[in-house]
């Protein structure tokens, strides 16, 4: 696999952090209210398959905050819904990790679709794989108590993962980094690099994030 040391990244130092009552490591422990049987493993599967599907090296790095609650929460995939896995739309495909009739009321159907990565994938499918997507926290911090209500990750979160950050850089050497959103920017901001930051997919009422992507691209 091209990005093998990418893949070896994740094995050291992202699957096996332990979750909190707040921080759910996704490619460790299952949920059983929400999880198939050995969902974690399917998600790892699915990262493996999002990074298999790099035929050349990226040169861009596109950077987010965090996992979502109905995208990496479940697909393991950066900025990625399960449904956009299992539908056939994206480069790359993968398979559900959700339990088809949840033990807690979710408010949707599984495979889980949200309108933040069917934004960034409706830009960014085109421009693959000359990037690759990474979440500065890999993993999906909620409220103490709501597995399913997200929070923003903290200073210390961040601060913490800064080493795992550092060596994803240093791994993937791109051309040009760019933030999606404020809080990805001022994590960036520590490590010292050169960025251009685009608008938030989440609240991106005025297609800000397309346009912005675009005319990234557009000067390369």
């Amino acid at each position: 696999m091209l990005l093998q040391k990418l893949w070896d990244l994740h094995e050291k130092q992202v699957f096996p952090a332990p979750s909190t009552d707040s921080l759910f490591n996704q490619y460790r422990d299952d949920d059983p209210d929400l999880d198939l049987p050995a969902a974690h493993a399917i998600r790892r599967e699915n990262l493996r398959a999002y990074l298999g599907s790099f035929v050349k090296k990226p040169t861009i790095l596109v950077v987010g905050e965090s996992g979502g609650e109905w995208a990496s929460h479940f697909s393991g995939v950066p900025f990625t819904s399960e449904r956009q896995l299992v539908s056939g739309e994206l480069p790359f495909a993968g398979r559900q990790s959700s339990r088809d009739d949840p033990a807690i009321r979710a408010g949707k159907k599984p495979p889980y679709a949200a309108g933040s990565p069917t934004v960034f994938w409706r830009t960014m499918a085109a421009f693959h794989p000359r990037f690759i997507g990474w979440e500065w926290v890999p993993f999906y911090p909620h409220l103490a108590g709501d597995v399913l209500k997200k929070r923003s990750p903290t200073d210390e979160e961040i601060k913490a993962l800064l080493p795992v950050a550092k060596q994803a850089v240093e791994i993937i050497a791109p051309e040009r980094i760019v933030a999606v959103g404020e809080k990805a920017s001022s994590a960036l901001d520590q490590l010292g690099v050169e960025f251009v930051t685009v608008h938030h997919t989440a609240h991106d009422v005025r297609g800000e994030f397309a346009s912005g992507m675009k005319a990234f691209f557009a000067k390369l």
